[in-house]
């Protein structure tokens, strides 16, 4: 497990985000982990992020929950 850069994820996602005219746009992250990923599209402009964690026991949709509540929110 690893935590990526944020800027990383943003710049990914900013390279798949369409063009406005087919909002929504929406982006599927499987094995969410801890929501680099997610956290990225959201910064890029993605209206509806959505991340599957099948393994609850590894703290990682804890960790999730709080890192995209910290960036989604500043």
């Amino acid at each position: 497990p690893t935590v990526k850069p944020i800027a990383l994820a943003k710049y990914l996602a900013t390279l798949l985000l369409p063009p406005v005219e087919y909002t929504p746009r929406r982006i599927f992250v499987p094995f969410s982990g801890v929501a680099s990923e997610m956290i990225g599209a959201g910064l890029a402009g993605w209206e509806h992020v959505v991340g599957v964690e099948f393994d609850k026991d590894n703290g990682y949709i804890d960790i999730a929950e709080k890192r995209m509540e910290y960036w989604m929110n500043k």
